[in-house]
């Protein structure tokens, strides 16, 4: 549902979407995960262990359409040949008033940390995913509304910004899909974690789940899955740094 036709958007409701088009890959896997845990009652089915997705805020592809259009810049990002010169420009463009509005009410219903997260049609592809390849930005979200306001509207460019960079266009040149058939939408979340009352804000774990485990250990089968966890952002997992792992 197009948040403007409610008037004043409930950024507290579970999922939140702001324009037409499509919500990308992570925007799907999220409605998904809502639904399941609405319908299995995920939030309780362990005893003292809350379980949540945490709220989701989609802008969606009809956003990046327009912002490419109005502001005349879809061929020039699609012949840029230095990630630089992509930034220059998306940073220089404005964001379209009724989303910068919305974006907006966001700030100043929303004060925790945030993260701003791509969401791309070719995104969480099943034979051929994007993991890795576009932008996501965590945010402090604290300072006055102006500020964290030109913060996240920042955010959402360079977000934008990096469906059009070299490291995507050679992803998308090594499979079937063109780089003028993607689209993005965007994901603004709260981070997950606590603030200790001393100006530091605790991410609380995070990490990948894999429903089938590849190398499994003698007494785990293949179709148990796996995970691995580590305190804080997820960039200790995927960056290689120790974790714990585990059997599913």
């Amino acid at each position: 549902e197009n948040a403007s036709a409610r008037g004043i958007t409930d950024f507290d409701s579970s999922m939140v979407r702001y324009g037409k088009g499509a919500l990308g890959g992570k925007g799907r896997g999220f409605r998904f995960l809502h639904s399941v845990s609405d319908k299995f009652g995920l939030q309780t089915i362990i005893p003292e262990l809350r379980i949540s997705v945490p709220n989701c805020f989609v802008l969606a592809t009809e956003v990046f359409d327009r912002f490419l259009d109005e502001n005349q810049m879809r061929q020039a990002a699609l012949e840029a040949t230095a990630d630089e010169e992509l930034v220059k420009l998306f940073d220089a463009a404005p964001l379209p008033a009724d989303v910068s509005a919305e974006l907006q009410k966001y700030v100043a219903q929303v004060g925790a940390p945030i993260a701003v997260r791509s969401s791309s049609m070719f995104e969480d592809a099943f034979l051929q995913p994007f993991a890795g390849v576009y932008s996501s930005f965590m945010l402090p979200n604290d300072g006055g509304e102006e500020q964290r306001l030109a913060q996240l509207e920042g955010a959402v460019k360079r977000v934008y910004a990096s469906t059009f960079c070299q490291a995507a266009r050679g992803y998308i040149a090594s499979t079937q899909n063109r780089l003028e058939e993607e689209k993005m939408a965007i994901i603004v979340q709260e981070l997950v974690g606590e603030a200790d009352g001393h100006g530091h804000f605790h991410p609380s774990l995070a990490g990948v789940a894999n429903s089938i485990d590849f190398y499994p250990r003698p007494h785990t089968s293949h179709e148990h899955g796996c995970a691995q966890l580590s305190l804080g952002l997820g960039a200790a997992v995927v960056g290689g740094t120790p974790s714990v792992q585990f059997s599913l």
